[in-house]
């Protein structure tokens, strides 16, 4: 009801003018409230207002209503979606390659004296036992077989090697097995460039409980390679403060029954630089060629060749001798 009065006040102030009498007169009659707006002045104006209170609740609340709707509205009933930051994954470790060779080098007094780097493996033939039955006999023979031997890249000793000044000894030793190469310093006058070279190479195998070689003959085996022109591992060598390398494969056969592969060889048995880097300690290079020179390359060539020309010279001669006894029966022939 206080809000009517408010809004016919308004009216009136609208409506007024200078000297104006106003009165305002409300008849409550029942069933519906009647407000009575009498102005006096220049003018006169009567405003009736009949409405129901529950019309003015109404339009309150709906003006109540609208107002709260329009100051909500800006407002979302939806929350924000919290901002998400990508993750980015983990880089993938790349595998650890897989060595191909082994690393064999010797220290004296904390110092490296002998660097080594191998790969080697061995080709040897063996005898083994074996028996057979004739009849009611058991016959004991000993068959030739051969077996694959490769030096471990790991799990080695080489406690036992020895570095020296004019000859040092590399020796490597696993389980049944024990490699040896020696090395000297070249001090020939008649040499062009004084250096070092292989000497020998050796292999020591227990064959007792050795599954690469059941039933062996002989419990230990040795093979031996030295540095002649068959063996070829004196090839094996460097210059003076300098090393040897070489990453092609070669074959150096034993003295008899069995060969030494190589696949990769550094070596300085030496004058090894210790105040550089574990990489860089290895001197200037002689590096191997792909084919062994004419003076090494195992047995001679002058033997085929000289065959060969003897067996073109007989078939000359055979030859010839076909022509000249040809001739002669021809001859014999004509007398006739």
């Amino acid at each position: 009801m206080y809000q009517v009065l408010i809004f016919v006040a308004c009216l009136a102030v609208g409506f007024g003018a200078n000297n104006t009498n106003m009165s305002i007169t409300i008849n409550k009659p029942s069933p519906s409230p009647t407000a009575t707006v009498s102005m006096m002045g220049q003018s006169s104006m009567t405003v009736a207002i009949n409405t129901t209170l529950s019309t003015v609740f109404s339009m309150t609340s709906a003006l109540s209503m609208s107002s709260s709707i329009t100051s909500l509205a800006p407002y979302s009933t939806t929350a924000p979606r919290p901002s998400v930051t990508p993750t980015s994954k983990p880089p993938v470790p790349k595998p650890t390659p897989k060595p191909t060779y082994g690393d064999y080098s010797v220290k004296k007094n904390d110092k490296y004296c002998l660097l080594a780097k191998l790969a080697v493996s061995f080709n040897v033939t063996y005898y083994r036992n074996e028996t057979e039955k004739e009849g009611n006999k058991t016959i004991q023979k000993n068959v030739k077989d051969f077996a694959i031997v490769g030096m471990p890249f790991k799990d080695v000793l080489t406690n036992e090697s020895k570095c020296g000044d004019d000859d040092s000894t590399l020796v490597v030793s696993w389980t049944f097995y024990v490699f040896t190469m020696s090395f000297r310093k070249i001090k020939d006058e008649n040499k062009a460039s004084p250096g070092w070279e292989v000497t020998e190479v050796s292999l020591d195998i227990s064959t007792q409980n050795n599954s690469h070689f059941p039933n062996a003959k002989d419990k230990l085996l040795t093979f031996k390679a030295n540095g002649d022109n068959k063996t070829r591992v004196h090839q094996l060598s460097g210059n003076l403060n300098g090393s040897y390398l070489c990453d092609i494969e070669k074959d150096y056969p034993f003295n008899e029954n069995g060969t030494m592969i190589v696949k990769h060889a550094q070596l300085q048995p030496f004058d090894v630089q210790n105040d550089k880097k574990r990489e860089e300690m290895f001197g200037e290079a002689n590096k191997c060629e792909a084919k062994d020179s004419k003076s090494s390359n195992g047995p001679s060539n002058i033997v085929p060749i000289a065959v060969g020309c003897a067996l073109a010279g007989l078939v000359l001669i055979v030859l010839i001798a076909y022509i000249i006894g040809r001739r002669k029966s021809q001859r014999g022939y004509e007398k006739v």
